[in-house]
């Protein structure tokens, strides 16, 4: 078991991956940066899972927010998109936001 990493608030980016073979992570998602909603839980790693394998350790699994304008350009007719959109991501393909030193 993997255990939280983040909190409900936290300021996160996606990590830009690009590893051979199946991946849960969409792509228009990769690099863009968001807030962690909620911890939902730990659940088998289905990118082992997909490969018939047992799908361990187990990775933690985020909900988390982001602006849909940040994703998408605006609209043709000029109008910037509004709303949100809250993928579940797994802990591994996340990174911090800001870096802590000290």
């Amino acid at each position: 078991m993997t255990g939280k990493q983040f909190a409900t608030g936290d300021s996160v980016t996606v990590r830009r991956m690009f590893p051979l073979g199946h991946i849960r992570t969409p792509r228009y998602i990769m690099g863009q940066t968001g807030v962690i909603s909620r911890a939902v839980a730990e659940f088998p790693n289905p990118e082992e899972l997909a490969y018939g394998r047992k799908g361990l350790p187990k990775k933690m699994l985020y909900r988390v927010r982001f602006r849909q304008g940040d994703i998408w350009p605006a609209s043709g007719s000029g109008k910037a998109i509004s709303g949100q959109t809250m993928p579940e991501m797994q802990a591994t393909r996340l990174r911090s936001r800001f870096t802590i030193i000290g």
